[in-house]
Formats: structure tokens, C-alpha cells, sequence
């Protein structure tokens, strides 16, 4: 369950950028999905970059399973 999409939906948001999609595979895309499917337009990946470097000590690492 997605609660902050969930939120996003009720408040009537129309457009959400997001820096990048959760790499945790629990996680992944579910809240993107839950707002495109409410009609949210979505745009992925503005700033990706950038947004994985701040979230780097926390991002999810495939290679072992755990948070760094």
C-alpha cells in the first residue's frame, strides 16, 4: 500500500515530477502506478542524477540486500 500516493490522489495533483523511481524492489513504481492509474501524469527522472547522489548513503543495493 502506497499511502503517500494514495494522499497525492485525494488532493487532486495533476502533474508529480519525480527524480527517480525507488530502486528497493518492494517498492518500486507501485506509487507511480497508484497515480497513473488515477489519471496523475507522472514524469520520471527529472534530475536523476542529482537525486541519486543526495540518496546515495540510503538507496537500496541489489548486490547484497540491504541499504547502504
Amino acid at each position: 500500500m502506497c499511502v503517500g500516493a494514495q494522499a497525492l490522489v485525494k488532493r487532486d495533483i495533476r502533474t508529480l515530477y519525480v527524480g527517480m523511481i525507488d530502486p528497493h524492489p518492494k517498492n518500486r513504481g507501485a506509487g507511480i502506478d497508484i497515480l497513473k492509474q488515477a489519471g496523475v501524469d507522472v514524469v520520471v527522472g527529472l534530475l536523476e542524477n542529482e537525486v541519486r547522489k543526495e540518496l546515495e548513503a540510503y538507496l537500496w543495493r541489489p548486490d547484497n540486500g540491504e541499504s547502504r
